[in-house]
């Protein structure tokens, strides 16, 4: 990704799409890609299983992850999933500032806090959720907040080890861990205010 403070902490960040390279593979260890459209958009969640790469996580070679797409955002992604590449798609990492129960509540109570949240999760897309739900049971979805956090509206509650868990999840795919580190941030940003920004999102 392109820096750790590529994800908005405190709520889904803007329409975003970044591309994951290979641990070792540049400095930040990924480059930012936009989002393209293509004729063989996306007809549903059944036009996944027909890829003909069995484990989408290496690139043919043993134990080596392929560059994929990152999906940001949650509700921007289920307002033009269909828009997105099929094989795109079927590669794509999706890191959301969210919730998991926001988007997959388990009773009333989960489901008038997920109304609560600007993301309109409570309207999203059946078949969205369902691609949400398939890839996230392949270890390919990761959700920046605990469902345990007690969160009402941004900023809300620090969760100084939410980058943590993210960077575990990421090189449990083979990927480089992000970069977490204050010192390294204070001597490579664009600036003291931009390190600090930095520091201050993952923190």
């Amino acid at each position: 990704m392109a820096d750790a403070g590529g994800v908005d902490h405190g709520r889904d960040a803007k329409v975003a799409e970044s591309v994951v390279a290979p641990a070792g593979g540049g400095d930040d260890g990924a480059a930012a890609g936009g989002a393209g459209n293509a004729d063989d958009a996306i007809e549903g969640v059944d036009g996944f299983k027909d890829a003909d790469d069995a484990d989408p996580g290496k690139d043919g070679r043993v134990g080596v992850p392929i560059r994929r797409a990152v999906f940001i955002s949650a509700s921007a992604l289920a307002s033009n999933w269909r828009s997105v590449p099929r094989a795109t798609m079927h590669k794509a990492l999706f890191f959301f500032g969210s919730k998991r129960r926001w988007l997959f509540p388990a009773d009333e109570e989960e489901r008038k806090e997920a109304r609560a949240q600007p993301g309109r999760y409570h309207l999203m897309d059946k078949g969205f959720l369902a691609l949400v739900a398939q890839k996230d049971a392949r270890g390919e979805v990761h959700f920046l907040k605990r469902d345990d956090l007690a969160y009402e509206r941004y900023p809300g509650p620090e969760d100084a080890a939410a980058y943590a868990r993210a960077s575990a999840w990421l090189q449990g795919l083979g990927y480089a861990p992000l970069r977490l580190d204050d010192e390294w941030w204070a001597a490579h940003g664009k600036g003291a205010r931009h390190a600090a920004a930095v520091v201050r999102n993952y923190r």
